[in-house]
């Protein structure tokens, strides 16, 4: 690793966008084996002419060694609660990707990311606490 080169990359076309890895190194999901990152990720673009446009989940690519390439997003934003929506960790088991957000729990199948089962989590208590 003493040269490093960029072989491929990806930028998202919306603004204010940030994640949790960004500041927590245990956010994201990387697996070598099922060519695969999960980047939780947010943002809001306030000045879209249709409107408040905001989504706060993760983002699944396919990644390999010549390229990065997004499958898909799911979405945890719930009735516009920023805090609630946050996603603080991924993982898989056997073919199924769950992820995790203050408010949420998301099940869905690694293949298609059809959406398997979620469950709302109670947090409000905790943080109003």
């Amino acid at each position: 690793m003493t040269n490093p080169i960029e072989v491929s990359k990806y930028v998202t076309e919306e603004r204010w966008v940030n994640s949790v890895a960004e500041y927590e190194h245990h956010a994201f999901l990387f697996s070598k084996e099922k060519n695969l990152l999960v980047i939780p990720g947010y943002y809001n673009d306030y000045e879209k002419e249709d409107g408040d446009q905001s989504f706060n989940g993760v983002m699944i690519f396919n990644i390999d060694k010549n390229d990065i390439e997004l499958r898909g997003i799911i979405d945890h934003q719930t009735s516009g609660n920023y805090y609630g929506s946050l996603v603080e960790r991924s993982l898989y088991i056997e073919d199924t990707l769950y992820s995790k957000s203050v408010g949420m729990i998301k099940a869905n199948n690694l293949d298609d990311l059809e959406l398997i089962s979620s469950v709302e989590l109670d947090y409000r208590e905790s943080y109003m606490n």
